[in-house]
């Protein structure tokens, strides 16, 4: 049954996370790395930031999803293990210490992905007035496209992005990026 690896006969495998199981998951740790990492990005509200910062900003608080959400599957999976996790009621999970890493890292996912979100609607669409904003902006569209579900127009993305950092690197004075 797919590419995942069997250990000792299919009971041995974890069942596979589904993306609304991954969207709600995130990382205790992660969490604490990555809010200092976020708050030295963040634009000040009510100033206009400049375009890369935004998109640099939704990059950062993008990852942090994403490690969030890996460091959930890592907890759930062992409350599974240990403590069969889902067949115990919500008065018994709330009981558990152990439980309340998962619902730390539950509230911050909360957080960073509302923060996420609400940054995507303020991202510049159109002009930009350098190829670095250009490949910028690629790399935020490249995060929204799921590699899986569209792997030819994830590629051609990310292609575009490399092009765009060659052609940085080529010109005399290439400034970041």
């Amino acid at each position: 049954m797919g590419s995942r690896q069997q250990t000792e006969g299919e009971g041995a495998r974890l069942p596979a996370l589904s993306r609304r199981a991954m969207l709600v998951g995130t990382s205790a740790a992660a969490a604490a790395s990555s809010a200092n990492a976020t708050a030295r990005l963040a634009p000040v509200p009510g100033q206009i930031a400049d375009p890369m910062t935004l998109y640099e900003h939704w990059v950062s608080l993008d990852c942090d999803v994403e490690h969030l959400l890996l460091r959930w599957g890592h907890v759930e999976g062992w409350l599974m293990q240990q403590y069969d996790w889902h067949q115990l009621s919500e008065a018994e999970q709330a009981a558990l210490p152990e439980g309340q890493v998962l619902r730390d890292i539950d509230e911050r996912l909360k957080r960073v992905m509302g923060e996420r979100d609400a940054l995507l609607d303020r991202l510049p669409r159109r002009g930009a007035k350098t190829l670095e904003a250009v490949a910028a902006r690629l790399a935020v569209v490249a995060r929204l496209f799921y590699r899986d579900d569209h792997p030819e127009a994830h590629a051609m993305i990310v292609g575009s992005q490399r092009d765009l950092h060659a052609i940085i690197a080529g010109r005399p004075g290439s400034g970041r990026l």
